[in-house]
């Protein structure tokens, strides 16, 4: 049972220190610290206080990002938090806008800023609010700092268009994201689950420091994703054999190296990931972590 100090900044700040403590005390390691998975620096519990100094301060990870819907599976410290949050995470939500907007599936994007160009006045470009989807209805508003010259302009035309039942001819700016990015942002949030589910066993393995690097961009790695197994969508799969995990994110799966591999072995299966998920027999089927799970239990060589 943990503990709650009235100095804490909240109860889930308390319980996953104390969780990421007694984990690492497992594997010899004296004091009370929590390490942060990313950057792998020790913070003592002033890190998880009210008045904690913001370089010295650790913040609730939310895996895949809570703007679309993930969980909090983990602390990692400020620094981490915001650099990749503002690199990498925010291309996850981008992209998750993007797919919105053109899924019929998916529900609606939120408003968004776009730019329109008519074809009949090809050099006036209108900065415009979008609400809707393709396929269910596009709204369509004057955004800001438009010259007043070109908002009438365009306004007339989509008038005419309007009025005279014609098709509407021209560009229309959508959401955007940039996809490199965004994978090594998925790749980043698989590695958070595989932390919260497997704890510092995964976390401080070699193969995890080598995907570390990847998003931390100190080192190249190869981001594959893969359609979901049905009925796995939202799983970790390993798949000890082949020294590869699957991480599921709903409409893909993220391969990353299983404890036991070594790059090569990791890299190889990179090449041929498909082939693995055809051998449901290798696969361990974990259900993804809503918080920081593991306290090295050996959990990692045993079906969850």
């Amino acid at each position: 049972m943990f503990q709650l100090n009235s100095q804490d900044r909240s109860y889930k700040h308390r319980e996953l220190f104390d969780a990421g403590v007694e984990a690492l005390q497992g594997i010899g390691v004296e004091g009370k610290f929590y390490k942060c998975p990313i950057c792998q620096r020790d913070y003592d519990e002033r890190a998880i206080k009210k008045d904690a100094p913001t370089d010295y301060c650790l913040t609730l990870e939310h895996a895949p990002p809570d703007s679309i819907g993930g969980k909090v599976v983990a602390l990692t410290c400020k620094s981490c938090n915001n650099a990749l949050g503002s690199r990498l995470d925010s291309q996850i939500a981008a992209r998750e806008q993007f797919f919105r907007f053109i899924d019929p599936n998916r529900p609606d994007p939120k408003p968004f800023a776009g730019k329109i160009t008519l074809s009949e006045d090809p050099k006036t470009t209108t900065n415009v609010q979008i609400s809707g989807k393709i396929g269910g209805g596009i709204n369509i508003r004057a955004g800001n700092n438009n010259k007043p010259s070109n908002l009438v302009e365009t306004h007339k035309s989509l008038k005419k268009i309007h009025l005279s039942g014609d098709v509407f001819h021209g560009t229309l700016g959508l959401p955007a994201y940039n996809l490199s990015l965004a994978k090594l942002a998925f790749l980043k949030n698989a590695f958070l689950c595989l932390f919260g589910k497997f704890g510092y066993t995964y976390a401080l393995s070699k193969p995890a420091r080598y995907i570390a690097d990847g998003f931390l961009e100190k080192g190249d790695v190869e981001v594959v994703m893969l359609q979901p197994i049905s009925g796995f969508e939202n799983n970790i799969l390993v798949c000890e054999e082949f020294g590869v995990c699957f991480v599921g994110f709903g409409d893909f799966l993220l391969v990353c190296p299983w404890i036991n591999a070594s790059i090569e072995k990791y890299a190889a299966a990179c090449q041929t990931p498909d082939s693995l998920l055809g051998n449901y027999k290798s696969l361990f089927p974990f259900e993804m972590p809503l918080k920081l799970e593991a306290i090295l239990d050996k959990r990692s060589s045993r079906k969850a």
